[in-house]
């Protein structure tokens, strides 16, 4: 890629120029690092056989990608053809990254309806990659990719088609996330509270309340949609209002930290507040690689047993007059210790 030698958004100021380049791959490499240790723990704690945390991977793997695209250039930028396909590589796992959350929040939802999911996993990558890859073609009708300002995405003269194929889409899917998050959280406070004149034991009240425990975490999810998009989203706003002027400088060095640290919040979020804390030892961490590389069990075995995203309530349970028959939305496994004779 062919780059300016100066800084075009301040040339009075090249030192912001410089700032910006070093908060974008601190945050590109910190985000990096987090969505490989979350596929790493996957992988090797073996959960990838379990619909929701392919899931979980796919999203991880496509905010990882997201970041080298976010890596591959900086605000010294000319209108070439590495710049357009920059351009292109951002928007594309842009999209694929909010697919995934988006596709994970609906199959939340079948799972709390006990529906049958497992039928659409092909569907949801057809949606996630090819769908977004569909949609992301649309600049190039018009040779619209180029220099954006902090780096390459759509041109920055083309502020209608950046809301068209971005901004309006985005705010669209996270109002659906809030819909479908307190859609879930209400209906699982309203099959899992206490019945008068039914009596529960100890046993079923603590099946209850482990349900409840596990859905509570999906609130941060549209939240940190919603938190990690104001700024970039301001940005903008600011950008389309002086087209003329250099952008604002603040708001600038927010949008290099928020934009790439999206899709690894989410991946955490995800992939470590849904799932099992106590799994993420060294020991067992240590047991997961060794399991990959030979067929002999130790002598104390951790197990994880696919359950397919589906827990079956304690009967007479609140969660099973519901009607409600899943459980561990998070990572859908039962796990136990045993000794190895």
């Amino acid at each position: 890629m062919t780059n300016s030698t100066t800084c075009q958004l301040w040339p009075n100021k090249p030192d912001r120029c410089h700032v910006l380049i070093n908060i974008q791959r601190v945050f590109c490499c910190l985000s990096l690092i987090g969505c490989l240790c979350v596929g790493s723990i996957i992988v090797i704690l073996k959960k990838h056989h379990i619909l929701i945390q392919k899931l979980i991977l796919s999203l991880s793997i496509s905010a990882f990608l997201k970041s080298i695209a976010l890596l591959m250039g900086d605000v010294y930028v000319d209108n070439s053809h590495y710049c357009k396909f920059q351009g292109f590589a951002i928007q594309y796992f842009s999209c694929t990254t909010l697919m995934w959350v988006l596709i994970i929040s609906v199959n939340c939802l079948l799972i709390v309806k006990a529906l049958n999911y497992q039928r659409f996993y092909y569907w949801y990558h057809g949606i996630a990659w090819v769908g977004s890859f569909l949609w992301c073609l649309i600049p190039f009708f018009g040779d619209w990719y180029g220099p954006a300002g902090i780096w390459c995405w759509v041109k920055r003269e083309q502020t209608a088609l950046r809301f068209i194929i971005w901004y309006v889409p985005l705010l669209l899917i996270c109002i659906v996330l809030l819909v479908i998050y307190l859609y879930i959280i209400w209906f699982v406070i309203q099959v899992t509270k206490p019945r008068p004149g039914i009596t529960y034991s100890q046993e079923n009240e603590l099946s209850n309340k482990r349900f409840r425990d596990e859905l509570k975490p999906l609130l941060s999810y549209p939240l940190i949609y919603f938190i990690f998009t104001i700024p970039v989203f301001m940005y903008r706003i600011d950008d389309a209002a002086h087209p003329n002027n250099p952008p604002d400088y603040a708001l600038t060095i927010l949008s290099v930290i928020f934009t790439p640290s999206i899709g690894l919040c989410n991946a955490l979020a995800f992939a470590v507040f849904n799932a099992s804390i106590d799994e993420l030892t060294f020991v067992k961490l240590k047991q997961g690689v060794k399991s990959w590389f030979s067929s002999t069990p130790s002598h104390v075995i951790h197990e994880n047993y696919k359950v397919d995203d589906t827990f079956t309530p304690l009967p007479g349970s609140v969660i099973e007059m519901g009607s409600v028959k899943s459980n561990n939305v998070g990572n859908g496994l039962v796990s136990y210790q045993s000794s190895a004779s």
